[in-house]
């Protein structure tokens, strides 16, 4: 759900994406487990209706719906610390809406949460660069090292 993604879709662009390659990938491996994108993190305008869109639209193909958290301290060390109960809302969150979309669709069925991305991000700024021809703006670059 992020707009700063390449090929970005709408929930529901994603959503029927999701169904049509699924059924395709279950074509040659029916015992596959299928993972769907879920929002790029609690915080997005779209999180939750994502969710709920997607998993409604690929409901019989999808196992799993991703997860994503990055922390990043800004010098309270309290909040900081407290972004584990973050994490713990997000993860209920994202159970509900599944099994929301189980109960729209009166299954049994269980999606399990994939949370596949998560760390903290300790991040600088960009420096600035001169231009490039590169159409994507420059968000997320840092400088690492070992110092």
């Amino acid at each position: 759900d992020g707009p700063w993604q390449m090929g970005h879709k709408t929930a529901t662009e994603y959503g029927r994406l999701v169904t049509e390659v699924g059924n395709a990938f279950r074509q040659f491996d029916p015992s596959m487990e299928l993972v769907a994108c879920g929002s790029s993190g609690r915080g997005m305008p779209t999180f939750g209706a994502w969710e709920r869109e997607v998993l409604d639209l690929a409901f019989d193909v999808v196992d799993d719906i991703s997860a994503h958290a990055y922390y990043e301290p800004e010098g309270d060390d309290r909040s900081f610390l407290a972004c584990s109960q973050d994490m713990d809302r997000f993860i209920d969150e994202v159970i509900a809406t599944a099994d929301h979309v189980a109960a729209l669709h009166r299954s049994d069925k269980r999606i399990n949460i994939s949370f596949d991305e998560w760390n903290v991000w300790y991040h600088e700024g960009a420096e600035e660069k001169p231009a490039t021809p590169i159409p994507a703006p420059r968000l997320i670059e840092d400088t690492y090292d070992t110092l």
